[in-house]
């Protein structure tokens, strides 16, 4: 491709070359492609400031200096639509609508608070029988297998009575190295999509598999009031100010509540009047 050709792409391009007009127009055009959300719309052009501080930082002659990185714009606003989160009974319900054979990982999910890519990715040797505790140190990103989480850590998680259970029962005979859950339709590990699919197609209800399972469960917690803190660590968030969107969420419930004092709270003067 050459760089008149398509000026979104900077291809060809020496990054020597790349001024504050060139980036302008690499945003304008960014910004005409309707398909891609506003969020992805700037982590490609952080990616690209990323790209130009890495280069100003190498140790080379050849590459630019830091003051040379051209000014890079600004894409505001929020395209991206509010989860929907489960209560506790209609997440159950949707649970026990699930065929099953694939019952257990849906529910070990909805139990561990997990991203579906981390359920997938769970070996038996994963599971710390002893201390009833998992550790999660893989997902699965499309169709790679990354040793790693999104944080880029290990994670150690308490397993609660009924997800030990179901771990118990996926472990027994089998060896350290085997995925925790296997489809049987397919005899090899679970995908995100195939977990999101078999929700969507059973559940009931009007929510994909990360909003029924991890996201409905955090939620429940938040509105039954339990510490910021104690959630952030069940979720595996590495900054509080994302587990603070779960408290968000609780404070909407709370509103609810005061919303309808009228119909819930007797009034003072009429409760006075009927006491002898």
């Amino acid at each position: 491709t050459n760089k008149q050709d398509d000026p979104f792409l900077l291809i060809n391009w020496n990054v020597t070359e790349i001024r504050k007009t060139e980036i302008a127009k690499f945003k304008k055009e960014l910004m005409k492609i309707d398909r891609l959300k506003i969020k992805t719309k700037k982590n490609i052009l952080n990616a690209l400031h990323a790209f130009f501080t890495w280069l100003a930082t190498e140790d080379s002659d050849e590459l630019i200096s830091l003051k040379d990185i051209p000014d890079f714009p600004k894409i505001s606003g929020d395209d991206s639509e509010p989860r929907k989160a489960l209560d506790y009974d209609l997440q159950i319900q949707g649970i026990k609508n699930i065929p099953e054979e694939h019952r257990d990982i849906i529910e070990f999910g909805c139990e561990e608070f997990l991203r579906p890519g981390e359920l997938c990715a769970l070996k038996i040797k994963d599971i710390d029988f002893d201390n009833k505790t998992l550790i999660v140190r893989r997902t699965w990103s499309g169709s790679n297998l990354r040793g790693n989480t999104k944080q880029k850590k290990w994670k150690i998680k308490p397993l609660t009575q009924r997800a030990y259970e179901i771990a118990k029962k996926h472990a027994k005979n089998r060896f350290p190295e085997d995925f925790l859950f296997i489809n049987p339709k397919t005899q090899k590990c679970y995908r995100p999509k195939t977990l999101n699919n078999i929700w969507k197609k059973y559940s009931g209800t009007d929510t994909v598999y990360y909003e029924g399972s991890r996201h409905s469960s955090l939620t429940q917690l938040a509105e039954a009031g339990y510490d910021i803190t104690a959630l952030k660590e069940l979720a595996g968030h590495s900054d509080i100010r994302t587990t603070v969107k779960y408290v968000h969420l609780s404070l909407s419930k709370l509103r609810e509540i005061a919303n309808n004092r009228k119909q819930n709270i007797i009034q003072i003067s009429t409760a006075k009047k009927k006491v002898k």
